[in-house]
């Protein structure tokens, strides 16, 4: 299961909408090789065709700190430009939860859809 929340020029609907659905099997894949590596720190990881930021998390921090916060406290000139990043948040095999952060791009054709991730097919299931 995940959550995302694409950037403002991300969505399809022109407003702040929270999709809640399987994880592509490539992207769960990925997340469990890397798993080992995250920690508190950002990195940058391709997933799919896109550079995101992404972090492990744990449920108290996921408590105490909303991840818009989070993202706009913790990445360099976010806070400003919110509206550029696309979130998605799931689960990784040890508990921990890792969070995943796009900022749209228009120059290499990324509109920060973070939503991209995702499976409304529900693939993973069915392995």
């Amino acid at each position: 299961l995940s959550l995302a929340i694409n950037a403002e020029y991300g969505r399809t609907q022109n407003q702040l909408h929270i999709h809640i659905s399987c994880l592509r099997p490539d992207v769960r894949r990925a997340l469990d090789r890397l798993a080992p590596a995250l920690s508190s720190r950002w990195q940058t990881e391709q997933l799919r065709q896109h550079a995101y930021r992404i972090r492990a998390l744990t449920l108290p921090e996921l408590t105490q700190q909303s991840l818009f916060i989070r993202v706009a406290n913790e990445i360099p000139n976010a806070r400003g430009e919110m509206g550029k990043y696309g979130l998605a948040l799931a689960a990784l095999p040890d508990g921990r939860l890792v969070v995943m952060a796009l900022e749209r791009n228009w120059l290499l054709l990324n509109r920060g859809s973070a939503e991209e991730l995702q499976d409304h097919s529900c693939e993973i299931l069915r392995q």
